[in-house]
């Protein structure tokens, strides 16, 4: 079962090689191999409605309640950002907490 959904932006011009083999590759690994450790991460979150293929996805009800973590930024220190993330995750299936902090 399906308890979350998640967009995942990468500006492509930070990673000129980038490529089908570079997809399977963590985000965390790909950005250390680049030297682009990511020094802070913003994130609000909101409940929202979900309707349509996102709900047929997360298998429930339409115009039932999703968390949604929208703007979800990780910045690099040069105040570039290295991912921009939207999540989507049922409301009764989903702690979200951040596992491991990020620090200089």
């Amino acid at each position: 079962m399906a308890v979350a959904l998640e967009y995942s932006y990468f500006p492509a011009e930070w990673i000129p090689d980038f490529s089908q083999e570079l997809c399977k590759i963590p985000w965390e690994r790909l950005f250390a191999q680049r030297h682009m450790p990511p020094n802070r991460v913003e994130q609000t979150v909101q409940g929202i409605c979900v309707y349509g293929k996102e709900a047929l996805l997360l298998q429930i009800q339409e115009g039932s309640g999703a968390f949604l973590a929208n703007q979800q930024l990780l910045w690099a220190e040069n105040h570039r950002v290295l991912r921009y993330s939207k999540i989507l995750a049922q409301a009764r299936k989903v702690t979200h907490y951040l596992k491991d902090p990020i620090s200089k």
